[in-house]
Parts: C-alpha cells; sequence; structure tokens
C-alpha cells in the first residue's frame, strides 16, 4: 500500500500496537518482504497495525513523540484492533501518519444463509473504530497547523446492499467465472461506499463520515483488495482450472481470482488530506498524491 500499510502488529512492552520509522536509500515502495522483515524484528505477531515511513537518501525524516496516539478497540484470538497515529517532519514539513484495522464481522456471512433484517455487533464495532480512527487522527493534526495526512489500513468493509435496496446490509455474491467478470464488478462496487452500521440499524457509509473533512479516498484501483485466491493452475482437478465459479477481476492486465466464500470487498484503503498551501500562489495543498500500484497477492490481501 505504498508508504502506508497494513502489517503484522508488534506487542512491545504490553502495547498491542507500535510504532516505527524507516530511513533508508532508494527509490520505491516499502515491499512487503521487507516490510515483514522489520516487523518480525520488532516482535510482531499477527493482525496488528504499524506505522513506517520510507524515505529518499539525505531526506531528514523525525519523529514528534509527544504527538503519537494508540487507540485499541478490541482483538481476536489472532489480532489486534485499532489505530496508531504519529506525527513526522519529513523535510521541513509536518505530517501525521496514520494506520487502522477495523473490526470484521457481516449478517449471512456463508453464502446461501439467511440473511436477518439486523446486523451483526461487529458492523457496528467497525463505525466505531473507523470513527476513533479519525478522532484520534484530527487530534494529533490539531496541534500542527497546516500538518498534511496519510490514514491507511484494513477498514474491512464488506460490499453489501446499500440503503434502499429491499436486502439492505446484505453481502453481494458474485455469479463468479469469466463471463460474469464485468456484470459482477458492477455489483459489488454498489456496495463500495458501504461501512457498517449504527446503533439505529442505519447504514453508515465512508463519505458520510468524512464530511466536513478534507480527507479524500486515492481510489482508482478498479479491482477489490480481499479475499483473493490463488490463480488456478492448468490442469487442476478440482474443477478450478480456469476459474470457473470464482469471481475474476483484470486489472493492469492482471487477472485476480477472488474466493467463492467471501464476497470480495475494498477493505484496504488509503486517505489524504493536504495540509496547507505549498507557498505557489494557486492555494494548493503541498501534499499531492498520485495513482496508486497494487502489490499484487494471490492469497488473502492485497
Amino acid at each position: 500500500m505504498g508508504a502506508v500499510g497494513h502489517s503484522g502488529g508488534p506487542v512491545i512492552g504490553g502495547a498491542s500496537m507500535a510504532l516505527g520509522a524507516i530511513i533508508g536509500g532508494g527509490i520505491g515502495v516499502l515491499t512487503t518482504k521487507l516490510a515483514e522483515k522489520v516487523v518480525a524484528k520488532l516482535g510482531a505477531n499477527c493482525g496488528g497495525v504499524a506505522v513506517f515511513v520510507y524515505s529518499l537518501k539525505k531526506v531528514p525524516v523525525s519523529i514528534d513523540k509527544e504527538n503519537t496516539v494508540t487507540v485499541f478497540t478490541g482483538d481476536t484470538a489472532t489480532t489486534k484492533k485499532g489505530t496508531v497515529v504519529a506525527k513526522f517532519e519529513v523535510s521541513g514539513r509536518e505530517l501525521v501518519i496514520a494506520s487502522t484495522h477495523a473490526a470484521e464481522g457481516i449478517r449471512a456471512k456463508k453464502k446461501g444463509s439467511a440473511c436477518p433484517t439486523h446486523g451483526v455487533e461487529n458492523e457496528l464495532q467497525r463505525v466505531r473504530d473507523f470513527q476513533a480512527g479519525l478522532q484520534a487522527l484530527n487530534m494529533v493534526r490539531s496541534k500542527a497547523a497546516g500538518a498534511a495526512a496519510i490514514w491507511a489500513g484494513d477498514f474491512n468493509s464488506r460490499s453489501v446492499h446499500p440503503a434502499g435496496d429491499e436486502q439492505v446490509g446484505c453481502p453481494f455474491w458474485p455469479k463468479g467465472g469469466a463471463e460474469h467478470s464485468n456484470e459482477d464488478l458492477a455489483l459489488l462496487l454498489r456496495g463500495r461506499d458501504v461501512l457498517g452500521f449504527d446503533e439505529n440499524n442505519q447504514q453508515v457509509n465512508f463519505q458520510t463520515l468524512l464530511e466536513g473533512s478534507d480527507l479524500r479516498e486515492a481510489g482508482n484501483l478498479m479491482c477489490p483488495t480481499y479475499k483473493k485466491e490463488t490463480v488456478p493452475e492448468e490442469g487442476n482437478s478440482n474443477g478450478k482450472a480456469t476459474g470457473d465459479g470464482l469471481f475474476q477481476c483484470k486489472e493492469d492486465g492482471i487477472t485476480m481470482f477472488y474466493k467463492a466464500s467471501h464476497p470480495p470487498s475494498w477493505v484496504d484503503r488509503i486517505f489524504y488530506g493536504g495540509g496547507g498551501s505549498d507557498g505557489g500562489g494557486e492555494g494548493k495543498p503541498w501534499l499531492q498524491c498520485g495513482e496508486l500500484r497494487r502489490v499484487v497477492h494471490q492469497q488473502d490481501h492485497d
């Protein structure tokens, strides 16, 4: 996910999450292998969140230790949920970076099961996790006028029927197969903005929660990021040699496959906010983001 991403969660000194700064030479993204090595060196376990900064050579980067926030919102048998926020100074500019791992869970989790009209607790908790992360991010930004922001992570949203549909909140299940890929993608996109539900069983969307904020999503990725399936092999005897029954999505010349057991979803996202004028007289924020680059995985998340 570029400079900031969801990763394994370090447990350091009893804390469920931690911050790390990587200041190195070279150009490019923080690769999966590098992230795995760093997180393992920190004593990481599976499924928490961390923040890394990867800079160009000779670009000074420092962390403001007085302005770091950890929000712990829960855990499961294998994961830690919550948000970490920290303020960095990068070549004289202040940048607040946050990473979130929100609650998972969805009504009618299994394909073909009955879908209730009311949601599960984790649909509500997911909204709370997002709100807590946004509040922590805004608090740290408020202490630094003009600070830009990058917020990324696994927000665990699911592709479900939006408000107005008879089956509101129920997951979209694609037909699968190459012949249905465009139709399936259009269906899934209808639920892309849904985050979860509130205490009154009203659907809550990402855009609604970000109203009044300068944060916007870097959202040019067309295909879902979850839940990936290994590319079927030719001659496979399990009936999936051509991806039969699996949702398929092609992006940048790569065909990706998704598990039939989960509604394909955009759980991994990056939000960013400007940071005051760049001094060029046009009033543009100094932080500008280009198009996202997908690091394709054959299993679980991209």
